[in-house]
């Protein structure tokens, strides 16, 4: 448990002299662009460059770097790039040129293939696109400097053998575009599951934000982040080995037995809770399930427990078969066929509740078997309750999180090296502080920019997906609020909006539905990179008028507009008391008129605001209409998106 909550990062074991980490084995390079070849080396002397045996420059090495640059090259490959020089002899193999897309934000962006597979099987079992590579960033942070480069990874192709660990919205997204085309197509993929956008910034860029500055200051000294570290160890390990130590199910003889007599076990149905455990319980808790099972396997079954809070061990016949340390993952664990059996299986799950509330998530999958035969695990299972904590566990400290950390170690390493388009999938993580993100995510656009002196270089931002409890009425939303920091930073030169109310889970932080979001992506990469004439986004307003006791909407697409069946519309008015009601809706071609009898002169009107909103309109293809708040000013007559 501990080994999770606390991530150790360490610089890269490298040779004296080496390529840049991005250049190696297997590399997409930008096409048509001048592609800096970075080497460094503790040496001096003068290197030369060669591509594919034929000479391209010479240049010294300076302060432990050198650097040539190649000149502009079609799409296409394999190249073998070589740098020679006394005592030198450096070679990587198997380079392409094509686009290549910097990808980065937080969990939804880093969100691998293997955690969709059962959602898109062909697409993981027959995925064979050599030409669709992944550079995955590895996970450090940096608070005192910026790095040179990041840590070694490699290059991975979209096939069987590397497909599960790529993230699921790049591969999508770049799915598309190599179809369409035809050319080898790269992903840097710089993300973090957690991370706050002013983790991804330049220090200078926070200079109107204090706090977050003083919030990083202490951690550019390696002692307090190695003193961090071990106050944060030893307190989760005193709490989980006394959790440990109080556990009844863990002593002999313990819970996950086949052989423990649970008939007395208090009865509950999953997904849900036992009734001890739904008032703020924290501790462990167990329960167990006797399942028949109508065949023999001859190889592993899949368990599935859809999603547990906190954490979870798992047996089968009294063999563990996975765990998980905490909420977020689908619960998928292979049970191998020695393991269970023809007939009655015992299925027991420990549960570590570390935060005052537990439970079996509603709406997921809960079986065990294969695809083609399986057996419901829903309904009723049986509890006993087996250690209470006093306290919820130590909070750790999420280094890795604070200011400025990410930029300087996952960023400003990958700057040298010239790009297609950014893909930004971050904002969970601010969402409960929306205030001032639209003004720091165009500054930080602007600076990315400027450090890869790309100064139009195309940047798609996607917009959060609807999440938690379905809207049922009018309400206030930080989510929302977010949204529509998002909608204002996408108005930027050159930024673009993806919007993705329609494609998320109410139960699920992580939505399965990543391709959807990809193909989105990739349109709008389509139109903004290659100039195609495709659908970038849903209806867009482009009027918004008060007129009395009304307020009329007028959207774009007329030909186009669909509407989506629900209890409401979306819409809601307030007046001068700020309370919002559900407006009464009549449409006329590509005119929607809004009012409510409560509201006499409306003030404000909001479209899909809730952090799971309703939402009624739609293109012909689909795409949503973007949430959006207007404030109409006090004539009534025009308004401004706020």
């Amino acid at each position: 448990m501990a080994a999770f909550l606390l991530t150790l990062f360490s610089l890269p074991v490298l040779s004296d002299t080496h390529f840049h980490s991005l250049i190696s084995d297997g590399a997409v390079l930008q096409r048509d662009a001048a592609v800096p070849v970075i080497v460094f080396s503790d040496q001096t002397g003068t290197l030369s460059l060669a591509l594919d045996g034929q000479p391209i420059g010479n240049a010294t090495i300076k302060d432990g770097r050198w650097s040539l640059s190649l000149p502009q090259q079609p799409a296409g490959g394999p190249h073998t790039l070589s740098v020679s020089g006394d005592g030198v002899a450096l070679q990587v193999d198997d380079i392409y040129f094509g686009d290549v897309y910097l990808v980065s934000g937080q969990s939804n962006m880093e969100l691998t293939m293997d955690r969709v597979e059962e959602a898109y099987p062909q697409d993981v079992a027959l995925a064979d696109y050599p030409l669709i590579r992944e550079f995955t960033v590895p996970d450090t942070f940096s608070f005192s400097r910026t790095l040179a480069e990041p840590e070694p990874a490699d290059w991975k192709s979209a096939q069987s053998q590397d497909i599960e660990s790529l993230s699921a919205v790049a591969f999508y997204f770049a799915r598309h575009l190599y179809r369409y085309k035809g050319v080898p197509i790269g992903i840097i993929n710089a993300s973090l599951g957690g991370s706050p956008i002013e983790a991804w910034m330049d220090p200078a860029l926070l200079a109107d934000y204090p706090q977050q500055l003083k919030e990083a200051a202490p951690f550019k000294e390696e002692t307090y982040i190695e003193k961090t570290k071990q106050h944060d160890q030893n307190a989760a390990e005193i709490w989980y080995s006394a959790l440990a130590q109080k556990d009844t199910g863990l002593q002999t003889p313990a819970w996950y037995s086949e052989d423990t007599d649970f008939a007395n076990w208090q009865t509950f149905s999953v997904p849900g809770t036992p009734p001890f455990a739904r008032e703020g319980y924290t501790g462990s808790w167990w329960a167990k399930k006797t399942v028949k099972l109508p065949f023999s396997p001859q190889s592993p079954v899949i368990l599935r427990l859809g999603r547990i809070r906190d954490a979870d061990e798992v047996w089968v016949n009294g063999v563990l078969v996975g765990n998980t340390t905490y909420h977020y993952p689908p619960r998928r664990y292979e049970v191998p066929p020695q393991v269970i059996r023809k007939g009655d299986n015992v299925i027991t799950v420990r549960i570590t509740g570390n935060s005052g509330n537990t439970e079996f998530f509603p709406d997921k999958a809960y079986f065990i078997g294969t695809d083609k035969r399986r057996v419901s695990l829903a309904g009723d299972w049986q509890a006993k309750p087996a250690a209470s904590m006093p306290d919820i566990a130590p909070v750790q400290t999420f280094i890795r999180w604070k200011p400025t950390g990410l930029y300087n170690a996952m960023i400003a390493p990958l700057t040298p090296f010239p790009l297609s388009g950014a893909i930004w999938y971050q904002g969970e993580s601010n969402a409960d502080t929306p205030d001032h993100y639209a003004d720091m995510l165009t500054a930080m656009m602007d600076h990315w920019r400027d450090q890869w002196q790309q100064p139009a270089l195309p940047f798609f931002i996607v917009q959060l997906a609807n999440y938690m409890t379905p809207q049922v009425s009018p309400q206030e939303s930080q989510w929302a609020e977010l949204r529509a920091q998002q909608a204002r930073a996408a108005q930027h030169d050159n930024a673009w909006l993806v919007t993705t109310i329609d494609a998320g889970e109410y139960n699920d932080i992580h939505p399965v539905n990543k391709q959807i979001v990809g193909e989105r992506l990739a349109l709008q990469a389509r139109a903004a990179v290659y100039q195609d004439k495709v659908n970038t986004s849903g209806p867009q307003v482009t009027h918004v008028e008060s007129q009395g006791s009304s307020v009329v909407i007028t959207l774009d697409d007329p030909q186009g507009l669909r509407e989506v069946n629900g209890p409401h519309s979306g819409f809601t008015l307030a007046g001068e008391d700020g309370r919002f009601y559900w407006a009464s809706v009549t449409r006329s071609g590509n005119q929607f008129t809004l009012s409510h009898p409560k509201v006499s002169a409306p003030l404000t009107v909001r479209y899909a605001w809730a952090d799971n909103p309703v939402y009624s309109i739609t293109d012909a293809q689909g795409w949503p209409l973007a949430p959006f708040e207007y404030e109409l000013n006090s004539n009534r007559q025009e308004a401004s998106n706020r």
